[in-house]
């Protein structure tokens, strides 16, 4: 074995590695999950592809075709709304185009794309047994098992029955083979009920219809002789994983049908029944229609027959039943696809950068629902990288379908078909889910793209000086990614020291300090440094501290001006500091950019009406602002409160606020308003507003009641007399 080949097994050894262990990381979901992975990737990546490039003097540049994102991230920067957030998907892409680009490399050896179906067998095996080994408490893993449905390492049933559904197309196609060493056959046996039983135990009624969706376009695609096959090892799977479905709980059952449907699979491999079918049944290609009917027909009737006889599981067929356009479910995410697409218009060139759906979207919704992501990869690039990078994307998948389909036709393989249709699914779901987030996702998706495109076709070619020029912007954003990796990594080292309970104020203080030095664009390090602040400044009431926390304030808010959760914290932080006036100035902003928001807008009245009590020269504007966001909440609840939206947000306020809008109504002389306020309140536990509720309702009902022995209620019977008094 040459020095090439030595280079090209260490490499895949260690992506391999990194494949399998990696989702352990929750499915590289979160940046803070990735950090480590994206090093390493990358890292492996520039050695390999230096090395690689001396050794061989060869490259192709087709490699490096996923460096046009971080490109496009990059030029995102120009508007985007948090440097911070964009930086990290900068990070994010340049890893997955550093996988790409080693992925691609690496099957440019035909040793190596020989074994990968192998490989990529085994590990959808592996993402299969998961959850069953959790369930059955051989393993723990948290959320594995996400309310009953399975949602392996991504705890996320959807993304899982996706990748679970990728995989069992992917291996019904490849058994159609009959290239096969007899353990790659093996290995599928096991694999083809184990896959149906997991993306059944997933429960995810969109992977269902794409799918669906996907198994039928395959019909056109899969050779006549292969048809049978095609047919024949899809029912049995999923024959079978409706019994594993039913008897997951119960290992042993679960054992019995695993080895009777490995044991099946066996004598149609030693026989070849498939293969003889096939012959028997059309030797001429206009037969494939007829036999594609009658195929149909036999499917129906067995599954009508096994739901007649009970055979189907009740759950199963609920969640195929509650499949509807007009359920809730499709109903909100068309509500969020339709936000999307008119949000995209605010930077439609170059979009918004990074977290650009979660710092615009609740200023921009015009029904009050909760989204946290757009539940579309192309809408969430859309919004993060404009029109622009929406078109390349396109133009991207269009070259490889354009690819796939010109070298499926000149050289038809089993093997590239397969890991067509499994790309298909991810990708198809991908649209209508958040998929994409998870890194390990990207990954396998990566990988099925270039399986699917027949080698002759990663032609390379032996590059001069020239050539190697252009490695260098390569090279160069690679080596950025590493400069702000490295130093989030090692801030959010810090940080998770600094948050430790066990930890002195000044520990914590000297912690996030340095955290900031390594990453001093994250603002919720600034904001934990002024909570420190803020601490210290209750116990020694030092004004110097109380500089410090207000510049940290400042900078967060700087950082993040247009995110409503970063206002909101601000707020809060500032109304622990005794800065009354600057609390509610911030919570007026957050209120604005999240007008939907009860959250936001209680302690925004409420602050409003103390301060109005303590500030007799702003208590008029005080008073009306608190006024006019209850009636704009008012206004909410009455029209949006009997409203079925899916996924809602609460839109009644909590009934102390009505205690001070009701306050504030007969400050302002308006004692209807107030009446009305006050009749809406229901008893809380809080003394202090019950105390005010009977002294207002003492005031303006102008009646006596057993609560005036209550010391606390004359105490504000007075106080708001007062008040009155002052006001008139």
């Amino acid at each position: 074995m040459g020095i090439k080949n030595i280079l090209d097994y260490m490499t895949l050894g260690i992506m391999t590695m990194i494949l399998i262990i990696s989702p352990f990381s929750k499915g590289l979901f979160f940046d803070e999950q990735l950090y480590i992975w994206e090093l390493l990737i990358q890292l492996v990546f520039l050695i390999y592809l230096i090395a690689r490039t001396i050794a061989r003097k060869t490259l192709d540049i087709r490699a490096m075709i996923l460096f046009c994102f971080p490109v496009l991230y990059l030029l995102s920067m120009i508007d985007s709304l948090s440097f911070f957030a964009t930086i990290q998907e900068y990070i994010r892409w340049s890893t997955y185009a550093s996988f790409f680009g080693t992925c691609y490399l690496l099957l440019l050896n035909n040793n190596i794309r020989k074994i990968s179906p192998t490989l990529m067998t085994c590990y959808f095996l592996f993402i299969a047994i998961f959850p069953f080994l959790v369930q059955w408490g051989i393993i723990q893993y948290e959320d594995a098992i996400y309310t009953g449905r399975f949602s392996g390492f991504f705890q996320y049933p959807n993304t899982y029955g996706a990748i679970v559904a990728a995989g069992l197309i992917y291996t019904i196609v490849l058994k159609t083979s009959t290239d096969l060493s007899n353990k790659t056959n093996q290995l599928l046996n096991i694999c083809l009920p184990l896959l149906a039983g997991a993306f059944l135990m997933s429960e995810s009624r969109a992977a269902t219809i794409v799918l669906l969706f996907i198994w039928l376009t395959g019909i056109l695609l899969v050779s006549n002789n292969k048809l049978v096959n095609y047919f024949g090892l899809s029912l049995l799977s999923i024959v079978s994983g409706m019994f594993i479905y039913s008897f997951s709980t119960n290992l042993i059952a679960f054992l019995i049908v695993m080895a009777v449907t490995v044991l099946v699979l066996f004598v149609e491999d030693k026989n070849n029944i498939f293969e003889k079918c096939n012959r028997l049944v059309f030797l001429k290609k206009k037969n494939s229609i007829a036999f594609i009917l009658i195929a149909f027909l036999a499917i129906t009737t067995m599954g009508a027959i096994m739901y007649v006889s009970g055979l189907v599981p009740e759950q199963l067929i609920e969640k195929v039943k509650s499949i509807s356009l007009e359920s809730n479910s499709v109903a909100g995410r068309l509500n969020i696809y339709s936000l999307a697409l008119e949000m995209s218009l605010i930077s439609p060139l170059i979009g918004n950068g990074g977290d650009a759906w979660s710092i615009l979207f609740p200023s921009h919704q015009n029904l009050p629902f909760w989204a946290t992501e757009t539940h579309s990869f192309f809408l969430d690039q859309l919004l993060k990288i404009g029109w622009s990078g929406f078109t390349i994307i396109m133009i991207l998948l269009g070259c490889w379908l354009f690819k796939v389909s010109k070298n499926q036709f000149a050289f038809p393989h089993v093997t590239h078909l397969a890991a067509l249709l499994a790309s298909s699914v991810l990708l198809m779901h991908s649209m209508l889910d958040f998929n994409m987030r998870y890194g390990s996702f990207v990954m396998v998706l990566l990988i099925m793209i270039l399986l699917s495109i027949n080698p002759n076709s990663l032609a390379e070619f032996y590059i001069n000086k020239k050539w190697v020029l252009l490695l260098i912007p390569v090279v160069t954003f690679v080596a950025i990614s590493l400069f702000f990796n490295i130093r989030f990594y090692a801030a959010t080292t810090i940080e998770s020291d600094a948050s430790s309970k066990d930890i002195s104020l000044g520990a914590a203080e000297e912690l996030y300090i340095n955290a900031i030095r390594y990453n001093p664009w994250n603002p919720e390090y600034r904001l934990k440094l002024a909570e420190v602040y803020v601490t210290s400044y209750e116990k020694e009431q030092s004004e110097e501290v109380k500089k410090a926390a207000i510049r940290n304030l400042e900078k967060a808010v700087s950082m993040n001006p247009q995110y409503h959760k970063t206002l909101y914290d601000t707020a809060n932080l500032y109304n622990d500091l005794g800065e009354k006036q600057s609390s509610i100035m911030y919570l007026k902003r957050a209120t604005s950019l999240n007008e939907f928001s009860v959250q936001y807008a209680y302690p925004y009245i409420a602050q409003n009406i103390v301060y109005a009590e303590e500030n007799p020269s702003n208590r008029q504007s005080n008073l009306e602002m608190a006024v006019q966001e209850y009636e704009e909440q008012m206004e909410h609840q009455m029209e949006y409160s009997s409203e079925n939206i899916p996924d809602k947000v609460n839109v009644m306020l909590p009934s102390k606020a009505h205690v001070f809008a009701a306050e504030s109504y007969l400050l302002l002389g308006e004692i209807e308003e107030s009446k009305k306020a006050l009749s809406r309140y229901e008893e809380a536990q809080d003394e202090q507003i019950k105390a005010r509720y009977f002294a207002l309702k003492n005031i303006l009902y102008a009646e006596d009641s057993e609560q005036n022995e209550n010391e606390l209620v004359n105490t504000y019977i007075s106080f708001f007399n007062k008040l009155v008094d002052e006001v008139k």
